[in-house]
């Protein structure tokens, strides 16, 4: 076992899991190996056996709540909700006050919109730790799911008053201050989070996509130039400057930078789609068509560019696309 985890901080995860399933198949009643061979599962993406694995150490020790929150987590992500949540009030049953018993279980009663003891769950959460940046997230968008914004700014601000420093925080604040139509406080909200995270890409960014929403496309584009030149390889920041460009009809320079997206880049579907719809406003059909074909062949992968959308109008899910269901340390 010792070996095996020498093997799995060296990032050999196959030599790993290789020594721990012989280990396991000599020791099956060692609820040690398979803990270990369930986590190396899990960071191989195998959450079918790591599933397994979590069930055989509830069998031999039914005690064992990270086995539980575990299997629990797996469920979850299979998207089978009631098993999640008999694994999650199991491990509570154990201890009432487990942070992440209280904290999934909350997820899982969000997903099945079960919003009344979801939003509980989440205060608890809150209670046993003030500072749970993820938890007071999700507890506002609960609100928001709701239409219910007032109460997730309230949420968001209160959070930001433990903590000044959560830009995801900050971040979720503004966007709901924009729904509520209230673009001047959203802007202080964004200069106030930058001002104590100077260098944070992703608040810079957050800003740039606020001036871009706004139609202030010269601000939108000094700051999407400005970290491009820090870090010319960010094509989600490329891909928002061709935006702004587009929007401010400088068509040659939103050309210009969709044709520097790579070919192996996520976003370059959604930049062909762009380029062709840009060479339709100019008249130029054929060779719209004839670029759309190109990127079509390319791309094999992509079976319609329905399924990536268009910019001209998912910018701010194309910025910070909402996180899985369940986030893993």
């Amino acid at each position: 076992m010792e070996l095996a985890a020498v093997y799995a901080q060296k990032g050999d995860t196959k030599k790993a899991i290789s020594l721990c399933e012989k280990v396991a198949a000599e020791n099956d009643a060692d609820v040690d190996v398979h803990l270990l061979l369930a986590g190396l599962y899990l960071n191989t993406k195998q959450h079918r056996k790591a599933l397994q694995e979590y069930l055989k150490v509830i069998k031999l020790e039914p005690g064992n709540i990270n086995a539980h929150l575990y299997a629990g987590i797996i469920y979850g992500e299979m998207r089978d909700y009631e098993k999640a949540m008999a694994f999650f009030k199991t491990a509570l049953s154990l201890d009432a006050d487990n942070l992440m018993g209280n904290y999934y279980l909350a997820r899982t009663l969000m997903e099945i919109k079960n919003y009344p003891e979801a939003e509980a769950l989440y205060k608890k959460t809150l209670a046993l730790r003030p500072k749970f940046e993820q938890a007071a997230i999700e507890l506002g968008r609960l609100y928001e799911r709701q239409n219910d914004l007032p109460r997730a700014a309230e949420v968001y601000r209160d959070h930001l008053k433990k903590n000044p420093h959560s830009v995801n925080v900050g971040i979720e604040l503004a966007n709901v201050l924009l729904k509520l139509k209230r673009p001047a406080e959203a802007e202080k909200e964004l200069q106030t989070i930058l001002a104590v995270n100077q260098n944070n890409r992703e608040v810079r960014s957050a800003l740039g996509v606020f001036y871009l929403e706004n139609k202030q496309y010269d601000k939108a584009i000094a700051i999407f130039t400005a970290l491009l030149e820090g870090q010319p390889e960010d094509q989600r920041v490329r891909i928002l400057l061709a935006s702004a460009y587009e929007e401010q009809r400088d068509h040659t320079a939103a050309k210009r930078e969709l044709q520097k997206i790579p070919k192996e880049s996520e976003y370059f579907v959604g930049a062909q789609l762009d380029m062709g719809m840009i060479l339709k406003k100019e008249g130029l059909i054929d060779d719209a068509i004839k670029h759309l074909s190109s990127a079509v062949q390319f791309r094999k992968d992509v079976p319609t560019f329905t399924s990536c959308f268009p910019l001209c109008t998912k910018r701010r899910r194309m910025y910070g696309r909402r996180k899985k269901y369940y986030k893993r340390a």
